[in-house]
């Protein structure tokens, strides 16, 4: 039973999650579950007392079980509109989690925007709880905040007391967010990181002061797509450090050129690149080290030089428009050096 699937324990009735009192009594039964991952869905978090009371149906056992899978495990808290998340009353719902030592796989929490619609009842402060001291952090690899806002998102990730352990974070998504390019400087990343979703924000300016990548030594996907960034300022002296990442995503600004990215060694290491769907008009050199390039979408008009058509050999993809095909045609066949 459940072999190989997904198992849901949800408090949101009209979801297809499983009741806990079944699962406990197949536990207890003995009968063999070995889900492709486990998934707690709260709905509504900020209705403290119904968000606490999930604890209430699960058993010691219940705990045991879930503490020797070998699958993931994923948690999604759905927030309130405009009701702070309070940190320790986090601390104190993730404690059960935490005491059992029990490793999350994808922690995601937003607020209940996204859905597109609020319920409507009136919130009170929950005070019927303890609050949790000195417990220790839980385990994450992949967390995921998203509708929470420049402030909110910096007191979230703050390192005083933090309920989850930002050491583990490997991937870290802030997309939906606000966050402009000063937001950026205030936020304390995770120096683990390995992979950083910062889309659909109000992102203008990236330079190399925007993220602290001497301390993000481990970082190789870089996600700014969808925000509004006309300018990239990547030339001043302080850009002599070289960046470890290799997937850089900049589809949806508003740039009309990408050569800055290429003046120092800050993205010397770069593997793949989308610049699609922005304001480009001309073309220019790329890295050496750039194995796929997408530059659809754009408004390139001009004839560009020969020498702006020029490739490492070790491009692999390039993607176009129509009117770039010819003329990339026509240079490999004057250039044979340089690789379409």
């Amino acid at each position: 039973m459940f072999y190989k699937k997904p198992l849901l324990l949800s408090n949101d009735f009209a979801s297809k999650s499983m009741p806990l009192c079944h699962l406990r009594q197949l536990i207890d039964m003995g009968i063999h579950i070995t889900p492709s991952e486990v998934n707690i869905n709260v709905f509504d978090f900020t209705d403290f007392e119904g968000s606490f009371s999930l604890w209430e149906c699960f058993s010691a056992s219940l705990f045991q079980f879930m503490s020797r899978l070998d699958s993931r495990f994923n948690i999604e808290l759905v927030l309130w509109e405009n009701v702070p998340l309070d940190t320790n009353l986090l601390r104190a719902w993730l404690d059960p989690l935490i005491k059992h030592g029990i490793e999350v796989t994808n922690c995601k929490i937003r607020y209940s925007s996204s859905l597109g619609f609020v319920p409507s009842r009136n919130t009170e402060p929950f005070n019927d709880y303890k609050i949790i001291e000195d417990t220790g952090a839980m385990s994450v690899e992949n967390l995921h905040l998203n509708f929470f806002g420049p402030s909110e998102i910096c007191r979230q990730l703050s390192p005083q007391k933090p309920c989850i352990n930002l050491d583990s974070i490997q991937y870290l998504d802030l997309s939906f967010n606000q966050l402009t390019d000063m937001d950026l400087r205030s936020i304390q990343f995770p120096k683990a990181l390995k992979e950083l979703n910062l889309s659909n924000n109000s992102i203008s300016v990236f330079d190399s002061e925007s993220l602290p990548f001497e301390t993000l030594s481990e970082l190789k996907i870089l996600d700014l797509s969808n925000n509004n960034i006309m300018r990239l300022d990547i030339c001043s002296p302080r850009d002599q450090i070289c960046s470890s990442v290799q997937v850089l995503n900049l589809s949806g600004n508003f740039l009309s050129t990408y050569s800055p990215l290429f003046g120092g060694p800050l993205f010397s290491g770069l593997q793949e690149i989308d610049l699609s769907h922005n304001l480009i008009s001309q073309l220019s050199g790329f890295t050496e080290s750039l194995k796929r390039v997408n530059l659809t979408g754009n408004y390139i008009t001009k004839q560009p030089e020969p020498s702006a058509l020029c490739f490492s050999k070790n491009l692999e993809v390039l993607g176009i428009d129509r009117f770039l095909v010819d003329a990339l045609y026509e240079t490999e066949n004057t250039q044979p050096s340089c690789k379409a």
